[in-house]
């Protein structure tokens, strides 16, 4: 797995290529949009989402975006956000 990219009519902004080797054995579990302004990641903060689920961030990230398209990626076990190119460790 050389190169990832997704891309959708959502317009969620997810470029893999750099990445993608880190997600061998994830799945895409869900595409949703972040209820408004995304001010980046604290340990623990939560994320709603515009159908109101919810989860939590796991680690800290830099980010601002509103309303942003975002993919979930999971194993079982660990989950990933994608955000603007970048994969952003969450819990559910």
């Amino acid at each position: 797995m050389s190169s990832v990219g997704i891309a959708s009519s959502a317009n969620a902004d997810c470029d893999l290529s750099d990445v993608g080797e880190s997600l061998v054995g994830f799945t895409i579990v869900a595409e949703k949009t972040i209820n408004g302004t995304f001010n980046g990641c604290n340990f623990d903060q939560a994320i709603v989402f515009t159908d109101n689920t919810v989860v939590h961030c796991a680690t800290y990230h830099y980010a601002y975006a509103y309303q942003p398209e975002v993919y979930l990626f999971g194993n079982g076990s660990t989950y990933f956000m994608c955000l603007d190119n970048a994969l952003i460790e969450i819990k559910p």
